[in-house]
């Protein structure tokens, strides 16, 4: 999987009919594998949200959370205590989900194929964000980007699911980012890519790739598990919420209105058989007598200047440990998707922080240099207990531990050796534990057929 992720990144497409190429067949059917199990999961990773939400959130190819006071909740929601995920009353939507950008979740698991041309898709939109007179189009035309889904206030209960589903779908698409960062990376240092060559795939990234699908397995069967935290761009958010404030005229009001008008227009868009969520009428969230274009050019070269540099997707952690409305407690840790090249500020480092989403919007969160502009903040690493699955399956990758039926032969050697010596008392305890793996490994065989896996 990680080689099509390379291959995605580098705008290569994989030959899936080179009969000489023994790697070919492999990747084909770890993408199947990995396929199958995807669509078996998001269906059951979602809670019970109005459907025009759902497909919101499945259409986005960028999420951020960030935790609300409560007036700014109920200037953004509208409807008190009301969760706009699923519409029931809730007293803990302290949460806010902003969505933006265009997606197909389905469309990323119909074939290994299609994931190059998708991933050079998802590069020219969110390339497009950061070119230089992004911001001064918005700001002329009065209204916010397209991309820009808006802001949904949810509880804790559709926080976690949202979450889970959010990084399911897009856990191909932050892996290829993630090797296109890397690649990016080596490509500054002078290196020649040559086609044949693999230069992102590490024994350290394929077992951050298996523990994330682990994971998510684990949260989404368990709804008491945490729910690891999403990859958020910082720079990318910094450009929609500059869009969000020119456009406001640096009122916190209209810009609470404007994120609000088009989140209800996402979502009426959705509902009336709208097949895409970024699509609006030209009268969408207009801001009438909004002048500010001559104001913002000097801004405008503020986030034309960020297109230069490392962009990163990096988690960020609202809580240490997120309570569930029934008093339970979510325990896990968060993963960071990309390896940036921008510096990464490390919370046990003397003198660091950890990057925060805390009460009010990550503009004034933010930390900056002097000049004014901001500094990408880095996500916070907790280890993540694995569980007994996920340490076998990494061990049996590395070539550690023998596939299953190998195992059941080795048993049957010791038995047949055990009885030779005599050894019946140990050759009986062989094949109860023969006949136990036996049946086990029927069982996994039934399973996997029977969800689909």
């Amino acid at each position: 999987m990680l080689k099509l992720c390379e291959y995605a990144a580098r705008g290569m497409i994989p030959d899936l009919e080179d009969v000489e190429d023994e790697s070919m067949g492999l990747l084909k059917g770890s993408y199947d594998a990995l396929a199958s199990k995807l669509r078996y999961l998001m269906p059951r990773s979602s809670a019970q949200w109005k459907p025009e939400f759902e497909r919101a959130l499945e259409s986005s190819h960028s999420m951020r959370v960030e935790t609300i006071e409560v007036s700014r909740k109920q200037a953004i929601g509208g409807v008190q205590g009301k969760c706009m995920a699923c519409g029931r009353n809730e007293s803990n939507c302290r949460y806010a989900i902003d969505l933006a950008g265009s997606m197909d979740p389905r469309e990323w698991l119909r074939g290994p194929d299609r994931v190059s041309g998708l991933y050079a898709s998802f590069k020219r939109e969110y390339d497009h964000v950061y070119g230089s007179d992004f911001v001064s189009n918005c700001v002329r035309e009065g209204k916010l980007p397209a991309v820009d889904k808006g802001c949904f206030v949810v509880g804790e209960t559709c926080l976690r699911k949202a979450k889970l589903r959010y990084s399911l779908q897009t856990l191909l698409l932050e892996t290829c980012y993630s090797c296109d960062r890397d690649l990016e990376e080596l490509e500054e240092q002078g290196l020649d890519f040559e086609g044949g060559v693999l230069y992102t795939i590490t024994e350290e990234r394929c077992e951050d790739f298996v523990k994330r699908q682990d994971a998510l397995e684990l949260a989404v069967a368990d709804d008491k598990r945490y729910a690891a935290d999403v990859p958020v761009d910082n720079d990318f958010w910094d450009i929609i919420d500059k869009c969000r404030n020119d456009i406001s005229g640096g009122s916190e009001t209209v810009f609470n209105d404007i994120i609000r008008w088009r989140a209800n227009k996402t979502l009426s868009d959705l509902r009336n058989g709208g097949s895409k969520g970024d699509e609006y009428s030209d009268d969408d969230c207009d801001v009438v007598g909004s002048d500010d274009a001559d104001k913002s050019d000097s801004g405008d070269e503020e986030v034309a200047s960020k297109r230069k540099e490392y962009r990163k997707r990096a988690c960020v952690t609202d809580d240490e440990n997120s309570d569930d409305e029934d008093g339970s407690i979510f325990q896990g840790s968060g993963y960071a998707t990309r390896i940036s090249k921008a510096k990464r500020v490390r919370s046990d480092a003397p003198g660091g922080t950890s990057s925060s989403a805390g009460g009010g919007n990550s503009r004034e969160a933010a930390s900056v240099n002097d000049d004014g502009s901001a500094i990408p903040t880095a996500g916070s690493r907790r280890s993540a207990p694995l569980s007994i699955s996920g340490i076998v399956g990494m061990q049996r990758a590395a070539g550690i531990l023998p596939s299953r039926n190998e195992v059941v032969v080795q048993l049957m050697e010791l038995q047949v050796r055990l009885a030779k010596a005599r050894n019946h008392k140990d050759a009986a305890v062989c094949t109860s534990a023969i006949l136990t793996l036996q049946e086990l490994v029927q069982r996994v065989e039934e399973l996997r057929h029977t969800v689909g896996i």
